[in-house]
This record gives structure tokens, C-alpha cells and sequence, in this order.
């Protein structure tokens, strides 16, 4: 599993997590695996916080006790690896 940073095509919303394939799934069903999703909240002015201050649990996943979910790949725009400092903040969050 490779955490990435997620790009959306609809809303450009940036999640990073754990990201696999899901071999086997039929044409149309989700087949892309998120482990541990948070949301990557984007500023616009110059930030002087901790980068673990702009992510934030990944909305849809309040509505679960799951900490993975499935998405169709071609909602994603691109998948990017994440600078250090962003996956530095992302696996002190998650090993909390």
C-alpha cells in the first residue's frame, strides 16, 4: 500500500491515504481501496501552522466506524505522492 495524495475530478477535494487496487471488480464497481483517508484542507494565505492542523478526518468516513472505503477510479483526477513534511503530519496522525 502507497499513501498518495488524491485529486478529485469533481470538486478538486486533495485526500491522502493508503491507496491500492482492488483487482477482480467489475467494470463500473469501485476499484480503488482508501485506507486511513483525511482530508488535505488547502489555504490560500501564507500557513504558519503544523501541516497535522490542515487534515482533517475525511467527512464521508463520520458516517462509518470503517476506516477504509472503495471509489471508482475515474472519479480521481490524479494521484500524487505527497511531499515529506505532508506525509510526516499524515503518519503522526494516524499512528495516534
Amino acid at each position: 500500500m502507497q499513501v498518495k495524495l488524491i485529486v478529485f475530478k469533481e470538486d478538486y477535494k486533495c485526500i491522502i491515504g493508503g491507496v491500492e487496487e482492488v483487482y477482480g471488480a467489475d467494470i463500473g464497481e469501485p476499484d480503488c481501496e482508501i485506507t486511513k483517508p483525511y482530508e488535505f484542507v488547502i489555504q490560500d494565505d501564507d500557513f504558519e501552522g503544523e501541516y497535522k492542523e490542515r487534515l482533517k478526518p475525511w467527512d464521508v468516513m463520520n458516517m462509518s466506524s470503517q476506516n477504509k472505503c472503495r471509489i471508482q477510479s475515474d472519479c480521481i483526477l490524479t494521484l500524487i505522492d505527497p511531499e515529506p513534511f505532508i506525509l510526516q503530519a499524515y503518519n503522526e496522525l494516524i499512528s495516534e
